[in-house]
């Protein structure tokens, strides 16, 4: 996050789209991407029951991203 805060410029609307856009290409691949998000569904796989109930996993994501989020705010 300390990356895209540095990088990115909120001198005007254009900068902002322009220096976003530029991250995003820089350090949003699908290299980059790819072991994060198997990592998240290898969790949600094993630390939930959406095998079992497919229909849950908007729920059990939603609930991963809070359970993310409280630990990195008390960190």
């Amino acid at each position: 996050m300390i990356s895209f805060n540095t990088s990115v410029s909120t001198a005007s609307i254009e900068d902002l789209y322009r220096s976003t856009i530029l991250w995003v290409e820089q350090h949003c691949s699908l290299v980059d991407l790819r072991p994060a998000v198997l990592n998240s569904l290898r969790y949600l796989c094993t630390a939930t029951d959406i095998l079992s109930d497919p229909g849950r996993l908007p729920e059990e994501a939603l609930a991963a991203v809070d359970r993310t989020e409280r630990r990195r705010s008390t960190q």
